[in-house]
């Protein structure tokens, strides 16, 4: 995660339809670069990985009692997982961003979520809610269905998770680029949907 921040880093630049030149990556410091990465760490590893194996986990005892097929498995379990994980995905996706992009005159996520706070708009906190389900969904379908139906069709662990992460990533793209747009544009104006596209 620490290793890839950096890319993070880069990705942001390019969903915010910025020119990345030599000079720009030549004048940036080791701050810029990890800007948000503390955010990451808290969202990724202390609770975006347990939620999932734990919700994934609810699920399947509850697709046994409802004796679910393969099919209807593959297709709801990533509703019912995306739909416990993406409150908390958008709410530190949003702030994550805010510190790279520098949205605020703050940074710290208390002072963040404070600022939010006292000028009322804590909407803003969860403004990517829609794109951030539907990437998560496909982010979902991929670790939890996909990738044991592959494994199980293929007999390969190496070959279905590279496989079912590919797929997931590449149908999920263009909800990820919408999800940073959103973030860094919440408005419901034309304008802010113009800047969305």
């Amino acid at each position: 995660l620490t290793l890839g921040q950096p890319l993070d880093r880069i990705k942001i630049e390019h969903q915010s339809n910025n020119k990345l030149s030599n000079k720009w990556y030549q004048n940036r410091s080791l701050n810029y670069w990890y800007a948000g990465n503390f955010t990451s760490i808290i969202q990724r590893c202390g609770i975006y990985l347990p939620m999932i194996y734990i919700s994934n986990n609810m699920f399947d005892k509850i697709s046994v009692k409802a004796t679910l097929t393969p099919t209807q498995e593959l297709l709801t379990k990533p509703l019912f997982v995306s739909g416990v994980i993406t409150p908390y995905v958008c709410f530190f996706e949003g702030i994550k961003t805010a510190q790279q992009k520098l949205v605020y005159t703050v940074t710290r996520i208390s002072e963040i979520i404070k600022f939010n706070v006292i000028s009322g708009n804590t909407s803003r906190l969860f403004a990517s809610f829609i794109p951030t389900y539907g990437r998560e969904y496909f982010f979902i379908m991929g670790m939890c269905s996909l990738q044991p139906y592959l494994l199980d069709m293929t007999y390969n662990w190496i070959i279905s998770s590279c496989a079912s992460a590919f797929i997931s990533q590449t149908v999920s793209q263009p909800l990820d680029v919408i999800k940073t747009k959103k973030e860094l544009f919440p408005d419901k104006t034309l304008v802010g949907i113009k800047k969305m596209i």
